[in-house]
């Protein structure tokens, strides 16, 4: 499966939400999309989806357009959005049969695939009478992937998965699209930047409507790999201190004082041991040079 995106623009009355985007998506590795509030994330999901049109710009899927014929995505694709719709009266196994329903997934297959996605997604405990508006929302984000994983999709886009997720089970949505992009296109947008460096082959980075970087995790953080500092300073140092020598990417109170981690183009201290970029360290990087301009 092959998405080329060229020249794609969005406006909303005076706001341009997406500025000219061009992207070649390819399955066969995890995208994953990162970008600060306001980026522009999740108009592109809503135009990659079909649920909204561009203003200018064209979308292929296979070299057929997809804005003349939406139809040809929606066969294709499964999306969780960042909200996850549900129908709160209805059981797991109610709402998942609903959807295989919608989906025309056959009664006898949509019941071995409920029963598939359920056990992958660590659902099966549930109570068979527990209706979803008893459900917390780290469950509610796993039943919208079992919806998005539905009807076994081509191309699957996922808006904030693991938001909610305790820790394992974040590691194990991680682990499925993973898996899963081996074979199909799967694109991930998240605030959790550690959990597309994890899985994660291509990355694009959205600002402003603007692709402002796209290309592998590996080289993105070969840009900041002389631009990342490790030191440590005493306990009474105030945050606004440590802020004034750079970028802080993290501050960790330690037994010998104040760990911390800084973005910047020289040493900030004497003690400051230049250290391996991780990709949320990259990721400041691409930031703080973006604001220099």
């Amino acid at each position: 499966m092959e998405i080329k995106v060229e020249n794609l623009s969005k406006n909303f009355k005076n706001k341009k939400a997406l500025n000219n985007v061009s992207l070649d998506l390819q399955s066969g590795g995890l995208i994953g999309l990162i970008g600060p509030n306001g980026a522009g994330k999740s108009t592109l999901f809503n135009i990659l989806t079909t649920l909204q049109k561009p203003t200018t710009g064209k979308i292929f899927l296979n070299n057929k357009d997809i804005v003349k014929n939406p139809s040809l995505m929606q066969k294709n694709m499964g999306f969780m959005p960042q909200k996850v719709p549900f129908l709160p009266n209805l059981t797991l196994k109610e709402y998942l049969n609903y959807i295989a329903g919608i989906k025309g997934i056959p009664a006898r297959n949509a019941k071995m695939e409920i029963e598939s996605l359920i056990t992958k997604f660590n659902l099966l405990t549930v109570p068979k009478k527990q209706t979803l508006s008893h459900f917390s929302g780290g469950m509610i984000q796993r039943v919208g992937m079992c919806v998005a994983l539905m009807g076994n999709p081509q191309i699957i886009v996922v808006d904030e998965p693991t938001a909610g997720l305790d820790p394992e089970e974040r590691i194990n949505l991680r682990n499925i699209l993973s898996e899963l992009a081996a074979e199909k296109l799967v694109i991930m947008s998240t605030h959790i930047i550690s959990d597309i460096e994890a899985v994660a082959n291509k990355i694009i980075v959205l600002k402003d409507g603007k692709v402002k970087y796209d290309g592998s995790a590996i080289d993105l953080m070969s840009k900041a790999s002389k631009n990342v500092w490790s030191m440590t300073f005493p306990t009474q140092t105030s945050i606004k201190e440590i802020e004034k020598l750079g970028k802080v990417s993290s501050i960790v109170q330690t037994m010998d004082g104040i760990q911390a981690r800084i973005i910047a183009n020289q040493k900030p201290t004497a003690n400051s041991i230049n250290v391996k970029p991780h990709l949320e360290d990259a990721y400041l990087f691409l930031e703080s040079e973006g604001d220099k301009a």
